[in-house]
């Protein structure tokens, strides 16, 4: 779908994410009424369906697929958010699915603690993430001049680690 130029700026960041959104929705099919069996993602596999030559040795795979899926055709078709337990759509859910978290980061005891003093966390937080905005970062950005360091005033200031 083309973005209409005169749309919001949000409206646009909708329509350009439309494919990630299109993943997380998937359909529980009833009478099949509202769901297309080729583009909606009503199986395992998707939506990805690619049928082989019904010669094939392939062919009798993929109908075993379609065949092992529930269907109750005494209900309508039902639209689903994927990444949520409950199948309804929630942030936090939909947060997870599209930014996934890693390893849990081992200096978060440190940093973080019980009698922490909030201004000293919040900077070794932006330290160890190495976006201090230190003086050789302020030079390439245009802000600053002056590279010394403003404690000493004799070396380059920089997040430089040995």
């Amino acid at each position: 779908m083309k973005t209409p130029h005169d749309s919001t700026w949000l409206w646009r960041r909708v329509i350009e994410n439309r494919p990630i959104a299109r993943k997380l929705l998937g359909s529980m099919i009833g009478d099949g009424a509202s769901t297309s069996f080729l583009q909606d993602n009503w199986h395992p596999k998707d939506g990805t369906w690619i049928f082989p030559s019904p010669c094939s040795d392939n062919a009798l795979t993929s109908f075993h697929q379609i065949s092992i899926v529930d269907i109750n055709v005494n209900e309508k078709d039902l639209v689903v958010w994927r990444p949520s337990t409950s199948e309804k759509f929630t942030m936090k859910d939909t947060y997870k699915a599209i930014f996934p978290h890693g390893d849990p980061i081992f200096w978060h005891y440190i940093v973080w603690f019980k009698l922490h003093i909030p201004r000293h966390s919040l900077i070794a937080w932006v330290a160890l993430y190495g976006r201090l905005k230190t003086r050789d970062k302020l030079i390439k950005r245009g802000v600053s001049e002056n590279e010394n360091c403003v404690l000493c005033d004799t070396g380059r200031e920089s997040e430089a680690r040995p």
